[in-house]
C-alpha cells in the first residue's frame, strides 16, 4: 500500500497546495450540499462543506471545503445517511488527510452530542477561502 499522511500542523513541502495547514479545530459545518454532474467526467460529484470557521482556532478564514468525485466511507453520527451524513450543526475537532492508491482519504472527528467520524474518498479538492 502506498499511503502518505497529512494533518493539520504538518508544514511539509508534500501537502496539497489547497490543505488548510493552519487546522480547522471548532469550525461548525453549517450546511452540507451535494451537486452530481453525469456530463462532466472530472468531476461528476462534489461534497461541499459550508463551514463557519470564525471561531475556529487557527485557520479562520475558510468558507467551504469541496471534495470532487467523493464517496462516504464512514458515517457514525447520530443522523447518519446519505446525502448529508447528519454533520450539519457539528464541529470539527481533528483530521486526518491519506493520499492512498491516487485518491485522497479525510477522516474527520466530528462534536455533535458526541464525537464521531466521518470519513469520504476523493479526487480533487477546492478549499473555499473568505
Amino acid at each position: 500500500m502506498n499511503a502518505r499522511r497529512f494533518h493539520s500542523g504538518d508544514r511539509s513541502a508534500q501537502n496539497p497546495d489547497w490543505y488548510w495547514h493552519k487546522g480547522l479545530h471548532d469550525a461548525e459545518i453549517t450546511h452540507v450540499d451535494i451537486q452530481e454532474n453525469p456530463m462532466d467526467f472530472r468531476h461528476r460529484s462534489s461534497l461541499i462543506l459550508h463551514l463557519n470557521a470564525s471561531q475556529a482556532m487557527f485557520d479562520t478564514g475558510i468558507a467551504a471545503i469541496e471534495l470532487r468525485n467523493f464517496k462516504i466511507l464512514l458515517d457514525e453520527s447520530p443522523m447518519g445517511g446519505y446525502p448529508d451524513g447528519g454533520i450539519e450543526g457539528c464541529y470539527w475537532m481533528q483530521d486526518v488527510l491519506t493520499w492512498e492508491n491516487g485518491k485522497y482519504i479525510l477522516d474527520l472527528t466530528l462534536l455533535g452530542e458526541d464525537d464521531f467520524c466521518f470519513r469520504v474518498r476523493f479526487e480533487d479538492a477546492v478549499v473555499h477561502r473568505k
